[in-house]
């Protein structure tokens, strides 16, 4: 069977290229993944692509179409139909709900393709929750989707808040959970903690962009909380981003000490800062998943994530680690000692929970998945 895949995060995320890339002969797939761009904004880095992955980068329509959304999707339609003949297509995976989820439901209306399309963070906490004019095109995507991919039980959840109550069983019916695999560097390395390794001072570790949204303040707030409770704690903040300066002004004023680590590219450093930490900490706001909790339970390191996003749902409180009110550091300070107290067995956990993201599993489930969408066909 031959998969369309339509994705204009392609080139700028490892994450596909790694999913295709762990695909075996055997698995019956052949894939084709089609990479709108805007024509003039073309300065795309072209990603390499697995040997028997055909990608094909289109200049569809201009920057300034984003804004006219219907004309935007017309134009890749037209573009995709010269340059991929449907006839020999099985099934379409829109990686994205709107544009490329849309883009599949017009060729399924076209030509009778049955397509999965993959609901991520922006789709619901940007384009259902501001863009009402295109909720009820996102909620026709969904009708038509043969099935509906979320990355995790936190997204499903979310996107029940803009769907109607009559449709919402049909959505909840073709639904899926398929998580995000983590690079087999961090499989092929994992890490025992040992309880131990809290001597003198928490060490809680933060791994991520400097943004708004991944809330780093707060790991700053938990640490000082920390403190204020008798418990001696360390942060250390890896990453840069646009909020960079203000976050590292936060740590000057601080009570807790925070190393400002900066971008770290050096797997070998990372996990040299995951082995040597306690617990890992990304509060972020919302989440579509964060590979980095997965990064840090490879290492044995347990995890405080957001309640309601990124892996929240996957795992019993208490399993893993502990999901919190993202803006609630005091609820975070209490779950962290919590973590403390019993590191050894719930590091082992960790590690052993790590491997369920294993590209080579999860690979295996969306093969399973193409196959029962062309069946349903």
């Amino acid at each position: 069977m031959i998969v369309l895949h339509i994705n204009s995060y392609y080139p700028s995320s490892d994450l596909y290229r790694q999913m295709l890339l762990h695909f075996e002969p055997e698995s019956g797939c052949s894939h084709v993944v089609y990479v709108p761009i805007a024509a003039d904004r073309d300065a795309t880095v072209r990603s390499v692509a697995p040997a028997d992955v055909s990608v094909v980068y289109s200049a569809d329509y201009r920057h300034l179409d984003r804004w006219h959304y219907h004309g935007k999707r017309l134009k890749i339609v037209r573009s995709l139909e010269r340059q991929i003949d449907l006839r020999t297509v099985s099934a379409i995976h829109a990686h994205h709900l709107f544009t490329a989820g849309g883009v599949a439901c017009e060729l399924k209306r076209r030509y009778g393709v049955p397509y999965v399309v993959a609901v991520r963070n922006t789709d619901i906490n940007w384009f259902f929750r501001y863009a009402l004019h295109l909720r009820s095109m996102g909620l026709t995507i969904l009708q038509e989707a043969s099935r509906v991919v979320f990355i995790s039980p936190s997204g499903l959840e979310g996107l029940r808040n803009y769907v109607p109550c009559s449709q919402w069983p049909s959505v909840v019916a073709k639904s899926v959970i398929i998580p995000n695999g983590v690079d087999d560097y961090w499989l092929d390395n994992s890490h025992q903690q040992e309880s131990h390794l809290v001597k003198d001072r928490i060490k809680i570790l933060y791994v991520g962009q400097m943004t708004r949204n991944k809330n780093v303040e707060t790991v700053i707030s938990v640490s000082n909380e920390l403190e204020r409770r008798g418990y001696p704690t360390e942060a250390y903040i890896v990453g840069d981003g646009p909020d960079t300066k203000r976050i590292r002004r936060m740590a000057q004023r601080s009570r807790a000490p925070v190393r400002m680590v900066g971008r770290v590219d050096s797997k070998t450093e990372l996990i040299r800062l995951y082995r040597s930490s306690n617990v890992f900490v990304m509060p972020s706001f919302t989440e579509t998943f964060g590979l980095a909790y997965i990064e840090a339970m490879s290492q044995g390191l347990p995890v405080i994530c957001s309640r309601g996003q990124g892996i929240d749902g996957f795992f019993e409180d208490g399993n893993i680690g502990y999901a919190c009110d993202s803006r609630n550091y005091k609820q975070m300070a209490s779950r962290i000692i919590d973590i403390v107290e019993r590191l050894s067995e719930m590091s082992r956990r960790c590690t052993s929970a790590a491997q369920r993201f294993s590209w080579s599993k999860i690979v295996k489930e969306y093969a399973a998945l193409y196959e029962a969408v062309e069946n349903d066909a």
